[in-house]
């Protein structure tokens, strides 16, 4: 089909548009593919070329082309040449014609096709701008610059048509010209604050890190509910530390020489979460509240992202700010209290040895909080707090199981909080050594809870407490069902452990180590550590090279990070990349020897090493992908 057939509605529309007599009209439609085979329209009573190329110019054209891939320019030349004659082919030849213009340094002939091109096409710009590239290429100064004011004068109060214009700038590496004409078009419409992106984006190309920031901050003064733009533009932008410091420079500029203007301190404080600093964040949280009169609003925002990334030191200091300025606000200092108190409870639990005397001054806190607190739910979450304390730090289940049964007899109670409630009492008559009140509690939360998610991990405790009694077929029936459930964690943690049980009941169908295993990890949910870690050393020694070796090693590597004790960690997550690097924890051990060197032992040069030798050794692991960020991190890229 010839190209021209694609324009038929083209000509069935202009003749619907030209006033004939309906007979005259009609004719006319009759005679179209006569009119089409010719390559014509008809207008008023005059035959006009149609549109698009005959099938000699479409050979041609492609006979060129061909020539040019070849590299045989003089040939393809000669045709370009001849097809170039009419700018309607302009369009189809018009790079491949530059370059072979420009290999075989036809200047002239090059300005001559480019004059022609924009006289046919006047409001299509890359013309003129390419004719101004060639006359500075030929050191013409003069007359490039003045097709290019020329160009900005016609433009500049047309946006739509600066920005287009200004793209194919930037495209061809004109960006200071680009950036002429967008300031240009400012003065010309009278609006300081247009084009601030493509400005910001031109600087960037620069590297100029300053007028990028500038321009960007600029549209905030025009539009201050535009800042989550501005933020997610400045976290796209800035990808190196020194960057960074440069915004949080200028940022601390533009507070002090206006502080009324709470925006930067917004911005700083998104910049200090955005680097993990969160006492930065929280004197800025602090300057916003006071400033903007909130109730602590920013401050406890600060402080419960502290707790989720489990800086709780700082979380401690944030909360310990509000429960001191906010006392007499019932309705601030209530929460902030709690929020205290389980900063202190997370900080004291990832202290090792567990301080013991801490925990019962804990329990104290939390029974001081249930006389303040404005409703019964929320008492019933601080018994539950106080029972979890006793049960698993205590060492007393019995108090443990008082507390639970209080929080579950609270008025105005939900049947969730219940459900969790019931899981904790089926823990803790485990921990008493009583698995079949365990499993009746456990069963009861699985019925009242069925295909939601505690209902799952009601599930899985009871595929645990199986597991734990050497049970496995029991175990693994559970398993069977919670590979299949909603939450992920749940069927990750199912399939893992069934898993386990079938590779160590494979070739040993009394399971007999896995026995012995499974209660070494008991031993650990009642955190009995040091007398888990002595019962991993018996089995090592009792069944030298079982399948179950490298499991050992990694539950001993998790219990010596959990104790502190991080260079025993790592002996044990070497022995696994050593002994076992095409077993299941080989990627595992890894990773978390990349985790203990970043956040345990603060060791950054080794932590990248680290994370760099698992993408590197494991490019499919599940954990490559995190690994990737926290390698970019460390070396100062801006990862969200």
């Amino acid at each position: 089909m010839n190209n021209w057939a694609h324009n038929w509605p083209t000509v069935e529309f202009m003749i619907s548009m030209i006033k004939f007599a309906p007979e005259t009209k009609k004719a006319l439609l009759m005679q179209k593919k006569t009119l089409l085979g010719a390559g014509l329209i008809f207008v008023g009573s005059v035959f006009i070329p149609m549109a698009g190329y005959s099938q000699t110019q479409s050979k041609d054209i492609d006979l060129a082309n061909e020539y040019y891939t070849r590299h045989d320019f003089e040939k393809s030349l000669e045709l370009y040449d001849k097809l170039a004659k009419d700018p309607a082919n302009g369009k189809a030849i018009y790079a491949n014609y530059l370059a072979v213009l420009s290999e075989l340094k036809q200047d002239e002939k090059t300005e001559r096709f480019l004059k022609k091109m924009a006289k046919a096409y006047p409001q299509q710009f890359e013309y003129k701008i390419d004719l101004a590239l060639l006359y500075q290429k030929q050191k013409k100064d003069d007359k490039a610059n003045k097709i290019f004011s020329r160009l900005f004068e016609d433009i500049e109060k047309k946006s739509n048509i600066v920005e287009y214009t200004a793209d194919y700038l930037v495209k061809v590496g004109l960006l200071d010209k680009a950036e002429l004409l967008y300031k240009e078009s400012r003065k010309a419409m009278f609006d300081p604050y247009a084009y601030n992106f493509k400005l910001a984006e031109i600087h960037k190309r620069r590297g100029e890190t300053s007028q990028m920031i500038d321009e960007l901050l600029l549209y905030l003064d025009k539009d201050p509910s535009a800042i989550f733009l501005i933020e997610n533009s400045l976290q796209t932008q800035l990808t190196k530390p020194e960057e960074l410091d440069m915004l949080q420079k200028t940022l601390y500029e533009r507070v002090q020489t206006d502080a009324s203007n709470l925006i930067y301190n917004e911005l700083l404080m998104w910049l200090f979460l955005q680097r993990k600093d969160f006492d930065g964040a929280f004197i800025q949280a602090k300057a916003i509240d006071k400033r903007g009169k909130l109730p602590a609003t920013k401050v406890l925002e600060v402080g419960t992202l502290s707790m989720s990334n489990k800086d709780y030191k700082s979380a401690v200091s944030i909360f310990e700010y509000v429960v001191q300025e906010y006392a007499a606000v019932p309705s601030v200092y209530a929460p902030a209290q709690r929020q205290l108190i389980e900063a202190r409870e997370q900080a004291i639990k990832n202290v090792y040895p567990i301080d013991k005397q801490a925990i019962k001054a804990l329990v104290e806190d939390y029974k001081k909080l249930m006389k303040i607190l404005p409703d019964p739910y929320s008492m019933a979450e601080s018994q539950r707090s106080i029972a979890l304390l006793y049960g698993h730090y205590l060492g007393q289940p019995d108090t443990a199981i008082f507390y639970l049964n209080k929080a579950v007899t609270v008025p105005r109670y939900n049947r969730q909080f219940v459900s969790k409630c019931k899981l904790d009492l089926g823990d803790m008559y485990l921990l008493k050594n009583e698995p079949w009140e365990a499993t009746l509690l456990y069963s009861q939360v699985e019925k009242d809870e069925k295909d939601q998610p505690l209902g799952y991990e009601a599930k899985l405790r009871n595929a645990k407490l199986s597991y734990y009694k050497g049970e496995f077929d029991l175990a693994q029936d559970h398993l069977d069902v919670l590979k299949l459930a909603t939450s992920r964690e749940i069927a990750n943690d199912a399939l893992d452990l069934s898993l386990m049980i079938q590779d160590n009941t494979a070739f040993d169908s009394t399971g007999a180590a896995l026995a012995e295993y499974s209660k070494i990890e008991l031993l650990l949910f009642e955190n009995k550590d040091e007398e888990a870690l002595a019962k991993c050393d018996e089995l090592l020694k009792k069944y030298p090279k079982s399948s179950l070796d490298d499991e050992v090693y990694w539950l001993r590597a998790k219990v010596y990070r959990r104790m502190k004790k991080f260079d025993k960690a790592i002996e044990n997550l070497d022995v696994i990349s050593k002994d076992y690097a095409s077993d299941i924890f080989a990627d595992d051990a890894l990773f978390m020897k990349g985790v203990i060197y970043e956040e345990d032992l603060q060791d950054k040069e080794k932590a990248m090493e680290t994370y760099q030798n698992l993408m590197k050794t494991f490019p499919a692991s599940i954990f490559t992908a995190e690994a990737r960020k926290k390698y970019r991190i460390l070396r100062g890229d801006f990862v969200n």
